[in-house]
């Protein structure tokens, strides 16, 4: 029997035809490790990166409703933040997490980090390849 593909578990920020934000559990597909005859290890199953860099945030902002300005994966390094969608659901995202930013359209969503340490997020940008792919991912509002 084959073995299933490793996955990671993600909050996705997207939005609905109803002109909301919305939150939903997904599941992103993991790379497979692969080690050639040559000891060389390497990855099967990359997606399209197109930028990357570390966003650090201290302490409760109140930000306004924004949209992401691309879409993307934001895994959360250090600390914690909250989102908070149009449709009024919010989550907690503690270190490990991954957010998938899908809502360039509609009314956006709010963040701020949580506590007095701050937050540290690795945002990185996603093709347009990639981005249909994971779209395919979310139910439809």
């Amino acid at each position: 029997m084959k073995k299933p593909l490793p996955t990671v578990p993600a909050v996705c920020v997207y939005a609905g035809r109803d002109g909301l934000s919305h939150l939903a559990d997904v599941v992103l597909p993991a790379l497979a490790q692969v080690t050639d005859e040559d000891g060389k290890v390497r990855f099967v199953g990359s997606t399209g990166a197109t930028v990357m860099g570390f966003v650090v945030g201290t302490g409760p902002t109140g930000e306004d409703w924004h949209r992401a300005s691309m879409a993307g994966l934001s895994i959360v390094v250090s600390g914690s933040w909250e989102i908070e969608a149009g449709s009024g659901d919010r989550r907690q995202l503690e270190t490990g997490s991954v957010l998938l930013m899908l809502d360039t359209e509609g009314q956006g969503h709010r963040a701020h980090p949580l506590g007095d340490g701050g937050c540290t997020v690795l945002g990185v940008g996603i093709d347009e390849v990639t981005r249909a792919a994971f779209t395919l991912l979310v139910p439809p509002k």
